[in-house]
């Protein structure tokens, strides 16, 4: 937005007074939006999405995901890709659109954009949980109406827990002969979790022990991971399953009923969440 202070303001401005997808995208060619992906609609039907909007033509040779020598000519910056040239999508087959600050290359499930006709700078943005269950979401309809698209966006689905879940009771079906894993508590929160449908909700002991437990054994995974490997949602998932022995997994567990007990009185506890999480 720096580059082109002025395009920035005029784009900001002219983009309110435009009044279809042709008007919409003639503001699109100032180029000076340099921090949104844009999703759009009008009246007529039309929808669309843009990844990006600045966006610098670079030398694809170079991993533009890591630090460049800026000293080397080659990787100056060769003028801006036109707005055709973006990652983008109009009125895809599938009917609708979502991001979740994810890959474009999700956006509209079977009609999104196909990757490998764009640069890998363009679009290095990962997959995350929220843009899984938009996916899954939206495709379980054709047509909405105002309420069942507020339903959906409200749908309390928590994507991370369909890989992280089955690891944890796979573990205790290994480990929990031993004598260490012979806790009613744990047998019964086990069965609380084989239950749980993965979804948040006020009432729901499931969500409680899941959340918990996926903080504490993605902080031991994270542990054990070089200073400076880098990890989105999926690949975070999938180390700390891979990164975490059977009996730590169900250990953790063991771990969180302790301790909210300690905390509420009871590890039956309804609807609590930590601080943050990443499912």
């Amino acid at each position: 937005m720096m580059n082109t202070p002025l395009n920035a303001l005029s784009q900001s401005y002219l983009r309110t007074k435009a009044t279809g997808y042709d008007s919409f995208k003639e503001v699109m060619k100032l180029n000076g939006n340099a921090s949104n992906n844009t999703i759009f609609a009008d009246k007529n039907g039309t929808i669309a999405y843009w990844h990006g909007n600045f966006m610098p033509k670079r030398d694809p040779k170079f991993n533009w995901d890591e630090p460049v020598d800026g000293s080397n000519p080659e990787t100056d910056w060769k003028g801006l890709h036109a707005v055709d040239e973006i990652v983008q999508v109009r009125n895809p087959a599938t009917g609708w659109i979502q991001n979740c600050n994810s890959t474009p290359f999700t956006v509209s499930g079977s009609s999104s954009p196909d990757k490998s006709k764009y640069p890998a700078y363009m679009a290095p943005d990962a997959q995350n949980y929220r843009g899984i269950n938009a996916a899954r979401v939206l495709s379980q309809k054709t047509l909405f109406t105002l309420d069942t698209l507020i339903a959906a966006a409200d749908d309390p689905h928590l994507a991370a827990f369909d890989e992280l879940l089955p690891s944890l009771l796979t573990a205790y079906q290994t480990v929990s002969s031993e004598a260490s894993n012979q806790s009613k508590d744990l047998a019964e929160a086990i069965d609380v979790l084989k239950a749980w449908d993965k979804s948040y909700g006020k009432t729901s002991v499931g969500q409680t022990l899941a959340i918990f437990w996926g903080e504490k054994i993605q902080k031991l995974a994270r542990s054990r991971a070089a200073g400076d490997q880098r990890f989105d949602n999926l690949s975070l998932t999938a180390y700390t399953i891979s990164s975490t022995t059977p009996q730590e997994k169900v250990k953790a567990l063991a771990e969180v009923l302790t301790e909210l007990t300690r905390d509420f009185g009871t590890w039956k506890t309804l609807g609590a969440t930590s601080i943050a999480t990443s499912a």
